[in-house]
């Protein structure tokens, strides 16, 4: 079977203009909304409000510390009254700009595209619905309507399953490192992938890169990993049934309807 030609390089001007459109496409197709869902915990996050004498008595702002994600303390660094809806916006776009990037890594470099037939592709993933909302599998959030980290996932998150099937495992675990920094969940769940990817596919050269990319994952997760240990032993804790608040808020009701 002969190979599918490698496809013809890119110049950069045309590759970062279709980044461009593809990405206002995107953000055209879902549109912007700035402080709802989670945005609710994300904005009195970044702003600070636990430090405000009006909120540092309150046990919800007392909790927000332990928000252990990378992407809120550099928002924080930009972020203020005035330009806080910006910033989110900003937030939003850089996000999808990344997981368009990765997708048209993937349509060029793994499925050997032209650059015309991958502009095509990835013109459909942008603006096809089956991308819009939430997957039905988890629940995660694929193209949505606002900015929150666990969609800043995508990315480094198909970046890493690339250089994976590409047995560049030292880049794998260094984009896994930076997806376990942005969502600790996701993290877990992207080194469940690589583990069985690698066992099933890796060869000799494929296990020399192992320390090498487990020690890059180190090196960009353990940040996080020390931030989340400390806010599970440390800090202000709420009185709280969780299980109490799943079975009046979810199974009770079901039951009643049922």
């Amino acid at each position: 079977m002969a190979l599918l030609p490698r496809p013809s390089p890119i110049r950069p001007v045309w590759l970062a203009a279709l980044l461009l459109v593809a990405t206002a496409l995107s953000v055209v197709r879902t549109g912007f909304h700035f402080g709802i869902s989670n945005n609710v915990f994300h904005v009195p996050l970044v702003l600070d409000w636990a430090q405000q004498p009006a909120f540092e008595q309150d046990a919800f702002y007392a909790t927000l510390g332990k928000f252990t994600s990378v992407v809120w303390p550099i928002v924080r660094w930009v972020v203020n009254e005035a330009n806080v809806g910006l910033v989110f916006f900003v937030g939003h776009f850089v996000s999808r700009l990344l997981a368009v990037l990765a997708i048209l890594w993937l349509l060029i470099r793994h499925f050997q595209m032209q650059f015309h037939l991958a502009a095509v592709g990835l013109l459909v993933c942008v603006l096809t619905p089956w991308l819009v909302g939430a997957s039905s599998v988890g629940g995660h959030g694929l193209w949505v309507r606002y900015f929150t980290h666990s969609e800043v996932t995508w990315g480094p998150l198909l970046a890493a399953l690339m250089a994976a099937q590409a047995g560049r495992w030292v880049l794998a675990g260094a984009l896994a490192g930076v997806v376990f920094a942005i969502n600790a969940f996701v993290g877990i769940w992207l080194l469940a992938i690589l583990g069985p990817v690698f066992l099933l596919g890796g060869g000799e050269r494929a296990w020399s890169q192992v320390p090498k990319g487990a020690l890059a994952f180190g090196l960009l997760a353990s940040p996080v990993l020390v931030w989340i240990v400390q806010s599970m032993s440390t800090g202000a804790r709420v009185d709280f049934d969780y299980l109490e608040y799943i079975r009046t808020s979810y199974l009770l009701p079901r039951a009643l309807s049922d």
